[in-house]
């Protein structure tokens, strides 16, 4: 019989003390994420709920604990993870499609060819529902849009991890039910795990 298999991402006992601060932001975190997973971490404002997706990205470091991707370590950013935060950050003189591939771009993985660039490009566009958007620039884009727009950059890297910071804060209940939804399409037709914050 075979092992289970290991959690994409691993964090155990992590904690986080910014240089300076009297008190960690937080502390003994343990978490796991399994592909086809959802996982939500909820807290207050100010909880450290943002610091904390920012280290499991790989753009903090931890003060204390361990992280591991697929059972080795992580100490920094890693090509198979990829972060949306709740401002989408598109860049405005470039259109729906461009801001796509612009995640291409600076995603730390190995050159494309041609053709693997443009199937991505357009798999992620297709799977977000955006394909009839993809030549609007993002002061055309409603703010689902613009969500969706920035989740379709982080899947066009095929990520293994995929961490959302407040992704639905800034949209109404029934765009945001929609996105919800939507996430739970992607995480099992990519068959990645999401954390969300």
């Amino acid at each position: 019989m075979s092992a289970p298999p290991r959690p994409v991402l691993q964090a155990r006992g992590l904690a986080l003390r910014y240089a300076g601060a009297p008190q960690e932001v937080f502390r003994d975190v343990d978490l796991a994420l399994d592909r086809g997973e959802v996982v939500a971490v909820l807290g207050a404002s100010g909880a450290g709920k943002s610091s904390l997706l920012r280290v499991l990205a790989g753009l903090q470091p931890a003060s204390a604990g361990t992280l591991l991707m697929e059972g080795a370590p992580l100490t920094g950013v890693h090509p198979r993870v990829a972060v949306a935060f709740q401002d989408p950050s598109l860049l405005p003189w470039l259109s729906l499609e461009r801001n796509v591939a612009f995640g291409l771009d600076f995603a730390h993985q190995p050159a494309l060819d041609a053709a693997e660039r443009r199937l991505r490009i357009d798999q992620a566009i297709d799977e977000v529902g955006l394909s009839h958007a993809r030549h609007l620039r993002p002061a055309q884009l409603s703010g689902g849009m613009a969500q969706r727009t920035a989740l379709a950059r982080c899947l066009a890297r095929q990520p293994a991890v995929l961490l959302l910071d407040e992704p639905f804060g800034a949209l109404d209940e029934v765009t945001r039910g929609e996105m919800q939804a939507l996430l739970r399409k992607v995480v099992a037709d990519f068959h990645t795990a999401a954390g969300l914050i």
